[in-house]
């Protein structure tokens, strides 16, 4: 069981799809011209602001959803126990902070999923864990990225007639199988494994699976794939057996050496993933485009970093670059130009108090600090000091090393967006302390934010009666720019009858 962070219990039957709570303590009315609302919870979260600095909790802000909002999850566990877990449709995005690690327990569940995605719902940044099925995607599209299951029965069902679009995702410790497929299911750079503590299959079940840039281990006995449906190989796959019959470009079937050469469910603060040990023949394996022209090599990994291009790892997490922690952001490339067999080198790693959004922007200054190993030779300098980069788009940093015989070697650092300020806010159609008679005033949000944009503008109204004939409603508008930073504006008006 993966545990970090505190926990809450959320209630049965977390709905959310556009019909909001069916009863509150008091009235909350979203405006009626606002776009789509992104949403702030924690495990501790509480109230209705649902805002970055003032999140609520998870059921509450489910229940506030419509079509096309997004709730992101602060880090920690939050635990659902008994009912139907989490029901989600109509283009919502449930996604976690990235680099948090946010985790949906089911646990407490009884044989029901954590997640039912009934119609074009994303899930980005999150795990899943101990239940008896992580996600049933239960209608239209699915689309799972940068997550991992861990320790379910069955990590993502697809039911007949759904779509599930898998990526960047680690899906392990299945007890039935990591994907029980009725549908239509692509799964890319993404690592099934069930040795060790699952006892699963990979794909179960019929349907249609497109599979790429995948490595695949089933349980002790058993076939990566049972009776899979039709399947498209789209090349650099590799697998324990050849029960999924890969023939496309690059994959490997029947590999002695894969499990072995897989490491151990590992990360803190960010999803967890199974990195490849030396000598693995996942690594580097992937040195084209998949059938149908997607790229993998160039693109980011589970936790963010970017793949290498030309070649690059198979499976969820690129270790190719040396990674060993959450991502760094944008593009880093390290070149070395050896003069003598003794080579040095530099790597860097970018930090900041905001973690990056899902826009790629950062709230807060971002460091850039610098690690060096003259590998036994003599550097003609010190390792370079880190880089504080401030306000700033598509910002790059880059540093070299050099030995006194002459061999160096450089690292940069490119694509690095912050923002630090905060978007300006107004709320039109209405003035703060007015009275109105008869008809109640129309309210938006406008907001601008002319370093990263604006994510959202959002307006919840409050109403209340405060006399005869009088009601008394309260307003809250916030803004959050796509760096993550918020405003925020309240005012109040009254609404009186016309006699």
């Amino acid at each position: 069981m993966v545990s970090r962070g505190p926990v809450i219990r959320l209630g049965a039957g977390i709905v959310g799809s556009g019909a909001g709570l069916a009863l509150v303590l008091s009235l909350v009315i979203a405006a009626s011209a606002q776009a789509s609302s992104t949403y702030y919870v924690s495990p501790s979260g509480s109230g209705t602001t649902c805002s970055v600095s003032s999140p609520c909790s998870l059921a509450s802000a489910i229940g506030f959803t419509e079509p096309g909002d997004t709730v992101v999850l602060a880090g920690g566990t939050y635990t659902l126990s008994l009912g139907d877990g989490i029901v989600l449709s109509d283009d919502i995005t449930l996604m976690g902070t990235p680099g948090a690690g946010a985790i949906l327990n089911g646990s407490d569940l009884s044989n029901q999923q954590i997640l039912r995605a009934n119609d074009g719902v994303t899930v980005e940044d999150l795990t899943f864990e101990d239940s008896i099925l992580g996600v049933w995607g239960a209608g239209g599209l699915t689309t799972i990225t940068d997550s991992t299951f861990v320790n379910n029965n069955n990590g993502v069902e697809v039911s007949n007639g759904a779509e599930a679009d898998i990526t960047d995702t680690t899906i392990t410790g299945s007890g039935t199988s990591d994907i029980e497929n009725g549908g239509t299911t692509t799964v890319t750079s993404s690592t099934l494994i069930n040795s060790g503590t699952g006892s699963g299959y990979v794909f179960y079940e019929g349907g249609t699976i497109n599979a790429g840039a995948d490595i695949m281990v089933a349980g002790s006995g058993l076939q990566v794939c049972s009776n899979p449906g039709t399947l498209t190989d789209l090349g650099y796959n590799i697998a324990t057996d050849n029960t999924c019959n890969f023939d496309g470009t690059g994959s490997v079937s029947d590999s002695s050496t894969i499990a072995g050469s897989l490491g151990t469910l590992s990360g803190s603060g960010e999803t967890q993933v199974i990195p490849l040990e030396a000598g693995s023949p996942a690594l580097r394996l992937v040195t084209g485009t998949l059938s149908g022209g997607t790229a993998v090599c160039g693109t980011a990994d589970q936790l963010g970093s970017v793949r290498p291009t030309g070649s690059c790892d198979a499976g969820a997490y690129e270790v190719s670059t040396g990674n060993t922690a959450p991502a760094t952001t944008g593009t880093t490339t390290t070149s070395t130009t050896p003069t003598t067999p003794t080579k040095p080198s530099i790597s860097a790693a970018v930090s900041s108090a905001h973690a990056r959004t899902s826009y790629g922007w950062y709230g807060a200054p971002v460091t850039v600090t610098f690690t060096c190993d003259a590998n036994g030779a003599t550097l003609t300098a010190a390792c370079p000091a880190a880089v504080t980069l401030g306000t700033g788009a598509a910002q790059t940093v880059s540093r070299t090393i050099t030995t006194t015989a002459g061999a160096s070697a450089s690292t940069t650092v490119s694509g690095i967006n912050v923002d630090t300020t905060k978007p300006e806010l107004s709320v039109k159609g209405v003035k703060s302390g007015h009275v109105y008679f008869g008809k109640a005033p129309k309210l938006r949000c406008v907001a601008q934010d002319a370093i990263s944009g604006v994510a959202s503008c959002t307006i919840k109204l409050h109403v209340k009666h405060a006399s005869a004939g009088t009601k008394l409603t309260q307003y809250t508008a916030l803004a959050t720019s796509k760096a993550g930073n918020s405003t925020v504006v309240q005012g109040s008006y009254k609404l009186k009858r016309r006699r």
